[in-house]
């Protein structure tokens, strides 16, 4: 049972159209929220924020340690109206004044290595064929001959939205999905279209939280095309369908009605899809400890999961520590007062709270902002180079 507050939340979570300044951020172990993604060509991203800066102030009032959805609820506001955002970036404070307006973007696109075109689509939403269809569109204007299709943590959306996908990329009358009701009735779903030609060979990318309609595009593909291949980690195993039923009060019941099934008959739920390739991340895009309380500190000889993560955020960061065990050691003390000095930070060589924060940002901005740090991209990308 949803709300009308919780179903007008869930709703714009599907297709991304809402009034706002276009950023996600996320929540650190010591309760900063940083920037993590800037919408294309949105109010935050024209404004000048930076993935990596971390959400200080929303109109006077300090964040540190609120939850994520007092943030959002802090800066929501009326469409054309200025929110004054705080953020530190590089240990300093950049105020900036952001202008709210409409933000609508399932998909994001771009064109790498050349002649292959990279197509992120994110939440499967009522705006999302439209969407794909330009990017594909453009990318083939920009010379994109093969395609990435990346669904990692695509948790699926609507069945109409997953049609109009699938109509882009498979022949018409092509079978997408058989969905199965309780009664034994099955109802096979096929395509209209073909409607965008010239694009393949395709890579989809998956991971653990690729879900729902996500998971059915992805087997449609692969049941319907000979050019697909999955790359990735196994996907989360949804294989149900809701509907909802809207009462007079703007509230809604959302209950299961069907089961669906790929083309074949295969049912994914609770097991998922495993990939034709199967590809981890760095170990450091998982890593998730307990803050470090604010007083703590770890010197030479001492022995703490915080010092195993931080050697390992070091290693990644392009500074080398002689062991990740989680023993303080001297080369441990030397890549500390390394990382200290490029960061300006107290270069003491030991592990406090602002230098553990510190690596947690700057591990978060090189994951987001470096290509060559996504071990299933660059995988991906090895497929069509053979």
């Amino acid at each position: 049972y949803l709300t009308a507050q919780e179903l007008e939340r869930f709703t714009q979570a599907i297709n991304r159209n809402f009034v706002g300044i276009g950023v996600e951020f996320m929540q650190d172990a010591s309760g900063q929220h940083i920037i993590t993604k800037l919408f294309l060509d949105g109010p935050a991203e024209k404004a000048g924020v930076q993935v990596g800066d971390v959400i200080h102030a929303v109109d006077g009032t300090v964040v540190d340690n609120k939850t994520n959805q007092e943030i959002v609820e802090l800066v929501k506001g009326e469409e054309g109206t200025v929110v004054q955002m705080d953020f530190l970036r590089n240990g300093k404070t950049v105020s900036l004044k952001i202008k709210r307006g409409q933000v609508a973007s399932t998909t994001q696109y771009e064109v790498l290595d050349g002649n292959i075109g990279y197509l992120q689509i994110e939440q499967f939403g009522n705006s999302t064929a439209k969407e794909t269809k330009c990017a594909l569109e453009a990318l083939q204007a920009q010379g994109a001959k093969s395609l990435i299709i990346d669904l990692r943590n695509d948790g699926g959306g609507y069945i109409e939205a997953l049609e109009g996908v699938v109509d882009l990329f498979l022949p018409k009358n092509t079978a997408f999905i058989k969905r199965v009701y309780a009664n034994g009735k099955e109802e096979t779903m096929t395509t209209n279209g073909g409607t965008v030609q010239g694009v393949g060979p395709i890579v989809i990318l998956v991971n653990e939280n690729t879900a729902s309609a996500a998971e059915a595009f992805t087997l449609a593909m692969k049941e319907g095309r000979k050019d697909v291949t999955i790359v990735g980690k196994t996907t989360y195993g949804k294989g149900t369908v809701q509907v909802q039923q809207i009462f007079s009060d703007g509230s809604a019941l959302k209950y299961t009605n069907s089961k669906w099934e790929s083309p074949s008959g295969v049912w994914i739920n609770a097991t998922g899809i495993k990939p034709d390739i199967e590809v981890d991340m760095p170990h450091v895009a998982g890593k998730s400890s307990a803050p470090l309380e604010k007083d703590t500190q770890f010197k030479i000889d001492q022995v703490d999961t915080h010092i195993g993560d931080a050697q390992e955020f070091l290693s990644f960061l392009g500074y080398p520590t002689d062991r990740t065990d989680g023993y303080f050691s001297q080369a441990t003390q030397e890549a500390l007062q390394t990382f200290q000095s490029a960061q300006a930070l107290p270069v003491t060589g030991v592990l406090d709270a602002d230098t553990y924060n510190e690596l947690v940002i700057q591990v978060v901005i090189k994951m987001q902002t470096d290509r060559s740090t996504d071990t299933q991209l660059q995988r991906a990308m090895e497929v069509f180079h053979g």
